[in-house]
């Protein structure tokens, strides 16, 4: 019975091996970014910038995906799950700055919980975001972007993000850390941890983008 069903859809699962040979070299070449000197380096201000240190490992599992358009990385349970369509035209450059947004969201999961509660607690008190709402597209994302795709191709890459060109696909969180981007290079240029300061700047930004939204 399984040999039929497997002799049924030869086709396709043939289809589907053939396009995932590619990965693997897609896999090689990032790895060899994401383990380059500079990369290592960035990773520590990255832990500095959170007031943490992470003595665990990030799997990364390169994973053929249908959609040629839809290119994007899956964390999942500690792990990350990064979904390619080999006829993508999405660089290794690009695969690594998705791999290292995930990384800042799991390396700042590791901050103590004291100390995020003090933080959630700062920013909240600025801008009240309803638990109905997205609210981590207010909260942790425009940080991730910060750290993960702006600064990752800042000090790794020694490129600089278009301003005028989107980072991140929810506008809420792409603009948020655009706004806050200067703060946290400072941060990141200078070794020093997140404070009250730089939550209090974001949630001021936070807010005032809430009041626009419900003026129009």
């Amino acid at each position: 019975m399984l040999q039929a069903f497997y002799s049924h859809f030869r086709p396709e699962w043939e289809t589907v091996l053939a396009e995932a040979q590619p990965l693997d070299s897609v896999a090689a070449e990032i790895r060899k970014q994401l383990e380059c000197p500079a990369t290592a380096l960035y990773i520590n201000r990255v832990q500095r910038f959170y007031g943490t240190s992470v003595n665990e490992t990030y799997p990364v599992y390169v994973v053929w995906w249908p959609s040629v358009d839809s290119t994007a990385g899956k964390a999942r349970s500690g792990s990350l799950y990064l979904q390619i369509n080999p006829k993508d035209a999405s660089g290794a450059a690009d695969l690594s700055t998705i791999v290292f947004h995930e990384l800042a969201h799991f390396i700042s999961a590791h901050i103590p919980p004291e100390r995020k509660e003090a933080l959630s607690k700062a920013y909240l008190k600025t801008c009240p975001i309803p638990t109905e709402t997205n609210y981590l597209a207010y909260l942790e994302e425009p940080l991730a972007i910060a750290v993960g795709n702006a600064g990752y191709a800042d000090f790794v890459s020694h490129r600089s993000l278009d301003l005028a060109a989107p980072w991140y696909f929810d506008p809420r969180s792409d603009l948020l850390a655009k706004l806050i981007w200067p703060e946290v290079r400072n941060k990141l240029e200078t070794s020093s941890p997140i404070s009250l300061e730089t939550v209090s700047l974001t949630a001021s930004f936070c807010a005032r983008m809430r009041e626009a939204s419900h003026a129009m």
